[in-house]
């Protein structure tokens, strides 16, 4: 064997390797591609524009029911603090509810169930909204809660 076909062995052996690496390089980027190609990925739906009503501008997300579809509680005071603002009289609340599509469903104003009776909290416990409200009795000094069971 003469140097001239030693090298042409040697670079014959040097491609033929190149080219076994390269399909394997090859036949994973066509199982990428393949994998990636049959994968769903995430979905972004919009929403209506949410209305934005002058009357009750603060906003708090409550919870999620056992449907996926969520409560909204809007007030006309801050929700932050609940220290600084409760039991006014003039504060309002309203419930929204939406679905997980993020439309709206259905909004009621939130009353207290006495004529003189003022809302002081409202949360979500177990998927369903729990009004608290209280009634201050003036005559007899004394205040009287109530939770609807």
């Amino acid at each position: 064997m003469n140097i001239h076909d030693s090298v042409v062995k040697f670079i014959f052996d040097k491609t033929l390797k190149i080219f076994n690496m390269s399909k394997k390089a090859i036949l994973l980027c066509c199982l990428i591609i393949h994998l990636f190609s049959n994968s769903s990925g995430q979905v972004v739906k919009w929403s209506q524009p949410l209305v934005n009503n002058k009357k009750v501008p603060y906003l708090v997300i409550l919870g999620q029911n056992e449907e996926e579809n969520f409560f909204v509680l809007r007030s006309n005071m801050s929700l932050e603090s609940d220290k600084e603002h409760s039991g006014f009289r003039n504060r309002t609340y309203q419930i929204q509810y939406f679905s997980s599509e993020m439309n709206l469903i259905w909004e009621k104003e939130l009353k207290s169930s006495y004529e003189d009776g003022r809302i002081s909290d409202v949360k979500m416990v177990n998927g369903k909204i729990v009004v608290t409200s209280y009634l201050n009795d003036k005559k007899s000094r004394r205040f009287y809660f109530y939770v609807p069971l």
